[in-house]
């Protein structure tokens, strides 16, 4: 592939993605919710959250009182700061950086 045809398909790539993006927003701007798209709004960063949660549980060995000691305050630590903040990022990496933090001191 040529310099000219990758940045011609990045280029079509990226208009195709920021695509599926945008117009759902333009399309349906006029639109109210119907009740049931509400609820899900309201409740899929809750549910991402707990999804993660078990995902990062699935691997705990009980073979260190210590590991499942800082495991348990990081997700404690999760879901504190999403509590008071209501913000999935903002929650995910105080509680990755906090137990990265703590097992490597």
């Amino acid at each position: 592939m040529t310099q000219y045809q990758l940045l011609t398909t990045i280029l079509i790539l990226s208009l195709v993605t920021m695509s599926t993006r945008f117009l759902p927003f333009i399309w349906f701007k006029d639109r109210k919710l119907s009740p049931w798209m509400q609820f899900s709004t309201q409740r899929i960063p809750l549910a991402s959250i707990g999804m993660l949660m078990i995902y990062g549980l699935k691997d705990v060995t009980t073979l260190s009182v210590t590991a499942i000691f800082m495991q348990l305050i990081s997700l404690i630590l999760i879901a504190i700061v999403y509590k008071i903040s209501k913000s999935t990022l903002w929650s995910l990496a105080i509680g990755v950086s906090v137990y990265l933090l703590v097992m490597n001191i």
